[in-house]
């Protein structure tokens, strides 16, 4: 395999038998870190935070620390726009048309998305490419709105992993201006 794609799995998927190792999701960090291979993973109800994967091997290779620094919630439910970090409409995995101004339009024409995982924040080697803003409400009874991880890439080792928070990026799919006629 040259990639895997890693959607809505629970950690507890990857204990087999009476074997509690975890070894086929150790398997899945050396495939990356050693054997350069690709790594997507996808946000879901069974998946980072939410499936417990904090203190996993799979934790190490992420592009998000796992962390609860925003919230002890493992999900932000709620639509959203995403926002391109630091306008990197430019970056070749958010390259959606080839002409720089109708990526752009099209990236901000985008329907929303419907909730992601709480995955912590970046972590400092990979790569922010989009964000979203989130209403926190704190133990006061305020509400902060913070921004939150949706999509980061990072090398890892010979390889590459690219994580989103969302599941819901088939909202995107429908959009007519991405297929050429």
């Amino acid at each position: 395999y040259d990639i895997v794609i890693l959607r809505d799995v629970p950690r507890t998927l990857f204990r087999t038998g009476v074997d509690q190792s975890e070894m086929p999701l150790k398997l899945l960090v050396s495939f990356v870190q050693k054997r350069g291979g690709g790594l997507v993973t996808t946000g879901g109800q069974s998946v980072f935070r939410a499936g417990g994967y904090q203190d996993s091997p799979l934790m190490a290779v992420l592009p998000f620390d796992l962390s609860n620094r925003f919230s002890k919630e493992s999900q932000f439910p709620g639509r959203f726009v995403v926002n391109v970090v630091n306008g990197q409409y430019d970056h070749p995995l958010l390259r959606l048309l080839p002409d720089p101004v109708a990526n752009r339009e099209l990236w901000n024409a985008l329907p929303m998305l419907d909730g992601c995982n709480n995955v912590g924040g970046f972590k400092a080697m990979a790569k922010p490419l989009l964000s979203r803003f989130a209403k926190i409400r704190t133990p006061m009874g305020t509400t902060n709105i913070v921004e939150v991880p949706v999509l980061a890439y990072q090398d890892l080792g010979e390889g590459k992993i690219l994580g989103a928070s969302v599941d819901t990026l088939w909202r995107w799919q429908l959009q007519p201006d991405l297929d050429p006629p």
